[in-house]
């Protein structure tokens, strides 16, 4: 049995991610004039065929540049006939603009004539996706419109009908799913990992679809590892004891640098129970140390440069003078600041291997930085962090925390016998209010070290939220003689 409900231009939203997104990224990888294979199935009558085709040809600018292949195939020959023929009531044409309607349509008595040219741009044929041998012809296809058909299948032939898609595809290829559809494509994915789980309930929510980033360092060989920062992306609560699977590492140019997986290492924690829970620092982001597999480099060659630039991860005046200072004394006029940012070396003329060897002369060489007073907080986990020269003025403070607790006891409230009466839940609310430990104000002197900062500070017993909030007050009124960083 067969629904065959369709019409042109259903779910246009997946349309126009088909002219937006998903053609420009095979198009970046894809030489013009190469073949790009698209297979709509079931296709039904072919309205979604055409609509494809339609899109492409409406708001691809690069359609004319590709060999734009469209297969459409169904399991019913009556509709493949139909869809060949290609004619359609008002009704399968009630999402179109006139505009399109009069460019590739002609009135007929029955409604509308879809215009030869599309017609014959697409190759029909009736195939059932359960057979392997009909679906050997369907290869390299790089986008599969296969909407609302795995929502009629059991598990069993949902899963052989998702890998004979997955064995179609080009590696990177696109499905498009209607809204309300599920591939269990992650058993497939398990089985072709050797992980066998058929006849086992799967719990998906335990699957959490992530974004995974690394920064690739300077000279980063392949073979050579470099770590990766994790974070959810969709609900899930927690992603403790995880474990990544490959993932591809691109850059910008659309090129995989780096290959990602292993087990992930989150810094908090998080526990619930029936009527509880309990959850410390962040869950939803992770970490691999060296959790990914550097696969492409970064041409650059150190031993034909002339001149090298020294980039201060922390741009400072005094501190990129001193550089400059040092290597001058060592190597006879060969460095310049020219931003508190950048110090540009020139190697001495006749020197062996020029830069390579101003650098092996110069990266031992003592240098005392400039540091700022700085104080960095991370309000997400409580965090504190306080430079050596952070310095603080005479100062008073008073510091209380206000809690308010409220806690609900209902009790039942029980009719007298024969009185015809109803058990009712009577309300007990209890509330308190606690201000602190009522201290006055405190006078802060002044803090000519960070040892005396901190037991000026730890005077207070403050906790270390209530720490930053102190902090930034002292900031205000202008005591605290430091930046204050926010993470």
């Amino acid at each position: 049995m067969t629904v065959n409900e369709t019409y042109f231009y259903r779910e246009d939203y997946q349309f126009d991610a088909l002219v937006q997104h998903v053609l420009p990224e095979i198009a970046r990888n894809r030489a013009p004039g190469k073949p790009i294979r698209i297979w709509s199935l079931p296709c039904s009558t072919g309205e979604e065929p055409y609509s494809i085709a339609m899109q492409i040809l409406e708001h691809w600018p690069l359609a004319d540049a590709y060999d734009i292949q469209i297969l459409a195939s169904d399991i019913d020959s009556r509709v493949i006939a139909d869809a060949r023929a290609g004619i359609y009531s008002d009704r399968a044409l009630h999402r179109l603009s006139a505009q399109l309607k009069g460019k590739y349509f002609t009135p007929h008595a029955e409604g509308f004539r879809i215009c030869d040219a599309l017609r014959q741009s697409i190759d029909f044929t009736v195939v059932n996706v359960s057979d392997a041998m009909a679906m050997r012809r369907f290869r390299d296809i790089d986008i599969i419109f296969c909407r609302n058909m795995l929502i009629y299948f059991d598990d069993v032939s949902r899963r052989e009908a998702v890998e004979t898609l997955y064995d179609s595809m080009r590696p990177g290829g696109v499905i498009c799913l209607g809204h309300s559809e599920s591939m269990s494509r992650i058993q497939s994915m398990l089985e072709r990992m050797g992980v066998n789980i058929r006849g086992d309930t799967m719990r998906t929510q335990n699957v959490a679809a992530v974004s995974v980033t690394a920064t690739l360092p300077a000279f980063a060989r392949a073979g050579s590892t470099i770590d990766v920062q994790i974070a959810a992306m969709g609900d899930a609560t927690s992603l403790q004891g995880g474990l990544l699977l490959v993932t591809s590492l691109r850059g910008l140019d659309g090129e995989i640098y780096a290959v990602a997986q292993g087990p992930l290492s989150v810094s908090g924690f998080r526990a619930q129970g029936a009527a509880a829970s309990i959850s410390r620092g962040v869950t939803t982001s992770a970490r691999i140390a060296g959790g990914a597999i550097v696969e492409r480099e970064v041409p650059y060659s150190l031993r034909t440069a002339t001149t090298l630039k020294l980039a201060l991860k922390n741009p400072d005046f005094t501190t990129a003078f001193r550089i400059a200072e040092v290597i001058n004394r060592r190597f006879d006029r060969v460095a310049r600041v020219l931003d508190p940012g950048t110090i540009e070396l020139a190697p001495p003329a006749g020197s062996v291997d020029h830069v390579i060897d101003l650098v092996a002369g110069i990266e031992e060489l003592p240098v005392e930085v400039d540091l700022p007073a700085r104080v960095v907080i991370n309000e997400a986990s409580g965090t504190v962090v306080m430079g050596a020269d952070v310095r603080i003025s005479p100062v008073a403070i008073a510091q209380g925390g206000l809690t308010i607790s409220i806690a609900e006891t209902p009790v039942a409230s029980q009719p007298g016998p024969f009185s015809n009466g109803t058990t009712e839940v009577l309300p007990r609310t209890q509330i308190g209010v606690s201000d602190g430990n009522g201290r006055g104000l405190g006078v802060l002197h002044n803090a000519t070290s960070l040892v005396s900062l901190v037991a000026g500070l730890n005077a207070f017993g403050v906790s270390p939220r209530d720490l930053i909030t102190v902090l930034q007050a002292l900031r205000t009124a202008g005591a605290l003689q430091a930046e204050i960083e926010v993470q």
